[in-house]
């Protein structure tokens, strides 16, 4: 395989002053959330998903159980009553008989059949042995018939699903910090072929990553860490160009704490082209921020901070209150800064021009990679919610949202 080259291009960015007075009208959709406990089956739940695996209308999740030792793989089947959700395991173990380990999970129809296909990383579990590699496979629904993708050579930390090369065939790509800190992409051929196009270092690469389309050319690009890595296109074979948005995201140092983010892309402007939205996952400090991209050929960004949450170890954007614009999910890890008696988890909603954004308290007991999606299919969005990392009961936050 070639040698890959990468570009480190010089970044610059500035934070823009929030001087611009805001005419617009306030939303006035009222939120609130009705709070169910859905499992108290978990331990270490790190890795989840949301897909309606059953097709009956309800969003159900998929989870890798035990990612800090190792452990199966399965789905709890979503109902609309107040009692538990129904465990479904699919694999206690891969057909070589590791257990299941990930520090992310992801679900999507992999053989272009109509249903959802779940994947599964196996791992002896990332307390455990994190250098050691980690094979990728596919379930394919309902059967759960496994199929091999390839493999990486430690744990990995976060893992995307995405057609990368337009030829309407999901692709992936993944992340690893032991070791090399490595960046890698697997193209699919075909449901049973993939190819491992790509694998490479990246400086300090920890923790944190989203794919969109951030240069505007009509394929994804992948956002990790504080850097941007733009897709070539094609058969994906060519280099991908490493990016910074902003080292201080990637130039930490310290414990094992270090450079670790949450990640999120969305077009909040509405100009065809994502933003990157990043926190800081372990330590305090940090803000929430998004990186606007004003100008591609200089890699010039504008930083926007939205506000401040420690340990942040879940960010979504999504338009949570009906309003027609993007908010901002945050949250602590509970528990996670033992000298603090509360860890919020703050709706942060936009007040229409993306830079104003209104605090909602959803709880003061923290959340862990937490999830959303409209659960029932009535048009607005709910929440998926562990308290901390080592959190047994899960949790689900439905929108009663009043227009």
């Amino acid at each position: 395989m070639k040698k890959i080259l990468i570009s480190l291009i010089k970044y610059r960015w500035m934070v823009l002053p929030l001087l611009i007075p805001f005419s617009g009208c306030q939303n006035q959709n009222q939120l609130s959330f009705e709070k169910r406990i859905i499992s108290t089956d978990g331990e270490f739940w790190w890795a989840r998903a949301l897909a309606d695996i059953n097709s009956d209308g309800l969003l159900d999740f998929v989870v890798q159980h035990n990612n800090a030792h190792g452990g199966w793989l399965g789905w709890y089947e979503a109902n609309d009553q107040t009692e538990p959700w129904k465990q479904h395991i699919i694999a206690q173990a891969s057909p070589d008989s590791d257990t299941f380990a990930c520090g992310d999970l992801e679900v999507g129809d992999m053989d272009s059949d109509g249903d959802i296909d779940i994947l599964g990383f196996a791992h002896d579990g990332e307390w455990d042995n994190s250098a050691a590699p980690t094979r990728i496979f596919w379930f394919e629904n309902p059967d759960w018939q496994i199929h091999e993708i390839g493999s990486v050579s430690n744990f990995i930390k976060n893992v995307n699903v995405a057609d990368l090369n337009g030829d309407e065939k999901p692709d992936l790509v993944a992340i690893t910090y032991e070791n090399n800190h490595e960046f890698s992409v697997f193209r699919q051929d075909n449901p049973d072929e993939w190819t491992n196009v790509q694998t490479f270092s990246i400086r300090n690469l920890h923790e944190g990553m989203d794919v969109g389309d951030i240069d505007g050319d009509g394929d994804p690009d992948v956002a990790a860490n504080g850097y941007w890595i733009r897709n070539p296109g094609g058969d994906l074979t060519s280099a991908w160009e490493v990016m910074a948005i902003d080292s201080v995201w990637f130039n930490q140092t310290g414990d094992w704490s270090k450079n670790a983010t949450d990640i999120f892309c969305r077009d909040i402007t509405g100009n065809g082209r994502v933003e990157v939205f990043i926190c800081h996952s372990e330590r305090e400090g940090y803000p929430v921020v998004w990186y606007e991209l004003i100008d591609l050929k200089n890699n010039l960004w504008i930083k926007h901070i939205i506000g401040t949450v420690d340990a942040a170890q879940t960010l979504d954007v999504y338009d949570l209150d009906l309003d027609g614009d993007f908010d901002v999910m945050s949250g602590e890890n509970g528990g996670r800064w033992t000298d603090e008696p509360e860890d919020p988890v703050i709706l942060f909603l936009n007040q229409g021009d993306n830079l104003k954004w209104t605090e909602f308290l959803l709880t003061d007991e923290g959340i862990y990679n937490g999830l959303i999606g409209d659960f029932e299919g009535d048009g607005d969005l709910d929440i998926w919610r562990m308290s901390g990392h080592d959190a047994s009961d899960f949790e689900l936050f439905i929108n009663q949202i009043r227009k």
